[in-house]
C-alpha cells in the first residue's frame, strides 16, 4: 500500500460518513480511497 504525504494544503478527495460534534471540538470521519477513514478534529468553529 503506497503512502499518502500530509500536508496542510493537501485536498483529499473523500466522502464524510459521520461528524460528531461537541461542545468545544468536533470529530469528522472522512472516507477516502483504498478504503481508508481519515479522522479529523476540528473546533466547533472550523465545522
Amino acid at each position: 500500500m503506497p503512502k499518502m504525504k500530509i500536508s496542510a494544503r493537501n485536498q483529499i478527495e473523500g466522502v464524510v460518513k459521520k461528524i460528531e460534534k461537541g461542545e468545544v471540538a468536533s470529530t469528522v470521519k472522512i472516507e477516502i480511497a483504498e478504503p481508508a477513514i481519515l479522522t479529523s478534529m476540528l473546533t466547533k468553529e472550523a465545522v
